[in-house]
């Protein structure tokens, strides 16, 4: 397994354009062979800006030349702030990705699974508080994508 970190601010193009080649990059060396999961484990109010970012740059849909390639969000509750919330976020997450995609977690119960199987929780090292990482392990699930701020 590997860990690696993109810092960037959420609603920078960069920071998506240098986790496409993060995870490019995984897949050739690591060989991931584009299973990618993306875990938002950020405030709400980030995750429209992130997964419209992640559709605009790409990642979002497997790479077709990767047979058994996949990809898939995983969405830490709260879920919304009320009901309404709630559906709006997913109309927005199903802009860009298929329900098959989606999955919703609790975030006490999804804790120790995250930080077992892909996903490093280290502060952020930039300014703004927000960054991507990009992990690669030998189990099922080798590539993950961290949103987070501190």
């Amino acid at each position: 397994g590997g860990f690696r970190y993109v810092a960037g601010d959420y609603d920078d193009p960069r920071t998506f354009e240098r986790l496409r080649t993060v995870l490019d990059e995984l897949d050739r060396t690591r060989g991931t062979g584009g299973r990618h999961l993306h875990y938002l484990a950020t405030p709400p109010a980030t995750f429209p800006v992130i997964v419209a970012a992640l559709g605009a740059h790409g990642l979002n849909r497997p790479p077709p030349e990767a047979p058994g390639a996949w990809v898939r969000i995983v969405v830490e509750k709260p879920y919304g702030r009320d009901l309404a919330s709630a559906r709006e976020l997913d109309r927005l997450v199903h802009e860009v990705f298929d329900e098959s995609q989606v999955y919703r977690i609790d975030h006490y119960l999804g804790k120790e699974t995250a930080a077992t199987s892909t996903t490093s929780r280290s502060p952020s090292p930039n300014r703004s508080g927000s960054g991507t990482g990009a992990a690669s392990t030998s189990r099922p699930v080798r590539c993950a994508t961290s949103c987070r701020t501190t």
